[in-house]
């Protein structure tokens, strides 16, 4: 993988938001609200607009109700837990993930500076982060590796959210 720096390839629409939640039991994702004590604060670079080779690097709402989901069962369900999420995009499920959990294995493609930014995405929010973490390529379309069969072998939970398979 390419050194990683803070500055962006994206495309003059791409953009950093924040998105501000509290690590509590009943948690939710607030986005572009005043920051409190009790709140997170979790820096995503993503891209507004893409093309269909690059939509990896959109946050679609899918990721936004998943993430969800993640941070109301995280300490139950992910708790000291090996995840794999699938089509990773920016990485934003898995970042969140990786608060709670033990380890968490990030899979896209490689094209369009996709693991690169979920790279960059990890290391912006490396505060927060519990967890060990991998970013691996997993294309559907090509065999798999024995490290990913071996990542698999060694995963409890599996998510996914809107990947597109084309």
């Amino acid at each position: 993988m390419n050194e990683i720096t803070n500055e962006s390839r994206l495309n003059v629409v791409d953009q950093v938001t924040y998105f501000k939640f509290q690590k509590r039991t009943n948690i939710n994702v607030y986005i572009n609200q005043q920051s409190n004590e009790n709140e997170t604060l979790l820096e995503i670079e993503h891209s507004e607009f893409t093309d269909v080779d690059a939509v990896g690097l959109q946050i679609w709402d899918g990721a936004l109700l998943l993430a969800n989901f993640v941070i109301h069962e995280g300490n139950s369900l992910f708790c000291d837990k090996n995840i794999l999420e699938l089509s990773s995009g920016t990485g934003f499920v898995s970042i969140i993930t990786a608060i709670y959990c033990k380890h968490v294995t990030c899979t896209d493609i490689n094209e369009a500076y996709i693991l690169e930014t979920i790279e960059k995405n990890f290391k912006r929010n490396n505060n927060l982060i519990k967890a060990t973490y991998k970013i691996k390529e997993l294309n559907f379309f090509k065999n798999w590796t024995t490290d990913i069969e071996n990542i698999l072998n060694n995963t409890e939970i599996i998510l996914a959210s809107e990947g597109n398979f084309s």
